[in-house]
């Protein structure tokens, strides 16, 4: 009976202490923000799809899909500097990476309105400067292959936005929000 009731307590303590799904896809560091919401923009008919499940940066004989990626600091105190880092995990049923494997990643001037947009005319994709262009491989952060991938952090209560691209002819990066993409991280 004690046994029992040992191994049932240990079985009970080792499933609570097991971290939920999302925790431990991140890359395990203590600086780091997260995005707040990811869009998709499409230049065909210039559409942005607000908060998609997943992210996309593919270009094919049709057209491009981009990802419009939010950061929102609702209290921290943040240093001025961050870094942009891209993360693809490897336990991520969602990550493809198809082509040159290279994303081009911009800052935007704002993030993606709410409620999404239906077409050309406004607001689109608000691509601002360019960040670099990074090499992504499942398991790990990409690669920066050019560029300066230090950016101004969010001050509390700001939003920063940014805007995955791909970067080759016929390319497919895609990955799962909250288990891999955009993030932030400083020192």
């Amino acid at each position: 009976m004690l046994f029992q009731t040992l191994t049932s307590l240990t079985l009970l303590a080792l499933t609570s202490a097991a971290p939920t799904s999302l925790s431990k896809r991140w890359p395990e560091i203590p600086n780091i923000l997260r995005p707040t919401v990811i869009s998709s923009y499409s230049t065909t008919n210039g559409a942005i799809t607000y908060d998609v499940p997943k992210g996309t940066a593919a270009k094919t004989s049709s057209g491009e899909i981009s990802t419009l990626v939010t950061f929102s600091n609702p209290s921290q105190t943040l240093p001025t500097d961050c870094r942009v880092r891209f993360y693809l995990d490897g336990a991520d049923a969602g990550v493809v990476t198809e082509g040159t494997k290279q994303i081009n990643i911009f800052t935007s001037f704002k993030g993606a309105p709410e409620g999404g947009s239906t077409g050309w005319g406004g607001p689109g994709n608000q691509r601002n400067g360019d960040v670099g262009r990074f090499l992504v491989y499942k398991g790990g952060n990409a690669d920066l292959l050019w560029g300066n991938e230090v950016v101004k952090c969010p001050a509390k209560g700001e939003t920063v936005a940014f805007e995955v691209v791909p970067a080759g002819e016929v390319d497919r990066v895609e990955w799962s929000k909250g288990l891999s993409g955009l993030y932030l991280t400083w020192v």
